[in-house]
């Protein structure tokens, strides 16, 4: 059973989002700011498996455009975006940075979880309108959390976006009791922008090669079952096979 812990949201608000402006607390939520610090994929295609390679770059204002966007019937590339739309953007709106795609934001607050409760980030539905998304799935946050927020921003239509504009809002709900294991992750404690770190979840260690090993070695050779009872995904089980020592197998 959940709680909307409505209690929350008003003086004791700061024990919880270190947000001090009376304009941003809700009737059930506290609004949050867009910090000006990001991070852009340079790796051209991003693997589910491996470590991803991102660029910090810091903006106070940038167009952000969907992945799909086409002018004129043709889709814009780079290389388009960076000669005469990039001049005319600037021209028209003062633009200097444009971004097709995904790009990672982070709050401007931080927040503090208690064992107790759990939050969720929603966007705002003014930009919502705008056809502005701040997550991609990724919108709860777990009892013992604490840190600012990852926003994973993507746009449906071209927009320009403003750092320490109001970006979303944070939900507090109470559950029944305190859980037994908080939250202790690879992105706790964070207080910026942080890129996806899935490559710790998909490392292969002494005891998951021993395992794979054993399982082999038991007659299970589908690959289906041996990612399956090993706990990975099949990216995983590649690398395992490639780094296998054939004199392991006797």
């Amino acid at each position: 059973m959940v709680i909307t812990m409505v209690g929350l949201i008003g003086e004791n608000v700061n024990k919880y989002v270190n947000n001090n402006s009376d304009k941003s607390i809700q009737p059930a939520s506290v609004d949050v700011r867009l910090d000006n610090v990001f991070k852009i994929p340079t790796t051209e295609v991003l693997d589910m498996n491996g470590k991803n390679r991102w660029r910090t770059v810091y903006m106070n204002k940038f167009l952000l455009l969907p992945p799909s966007f086409s002018m004129d019937g043709d889709k814009i590339k780079k290389e388009k975006v960076n000669s005469g739309f990039r001049r005319r953007m600037e021209g028209l709106y003062g633009i200097k940075h444009i971004i097709n795609g995904l790009i990672l934001g982070t709050t401007v607050e931080s927040v503090n979880v208690p064992n107790n409760c759990e939050c969720m980030i929603d966007g705002v539905s003014s930009l919502g309108r705008l056809g502005l998304q701040i997550h991609q799935t990724a919108g709860y946050i777990d009892a013992g959390f604490n840190g600012k927020i990852t926003l994973e921003i993507i746009a449906t239509h071209p927009v320009i976006v403003y750092a320490f504009n109001r970006i979303g809002q944070i939900r507090i709900n109470k559950l029944e009791c305190d859980v037994k294991r908080i939250y202790s992750g690879k992105y706790q404690s964070q207080d910026t922008v942080v890129e996806s770190r899935i490559e710790v979840d998909n490392s292969i260690d002494e005891k998951l090669y021993n395992e794979y090993i054993k399982l082999r070695k038991s007659g299970i050779l589908n690959e289906r079952d041996l990612c399956l009872k090993l706990g990975i995904n099949y990216g995983v089980l590649e690398s395992l096979q490639n780094v296998i020592k054939p004199m392991d197998l006797l």
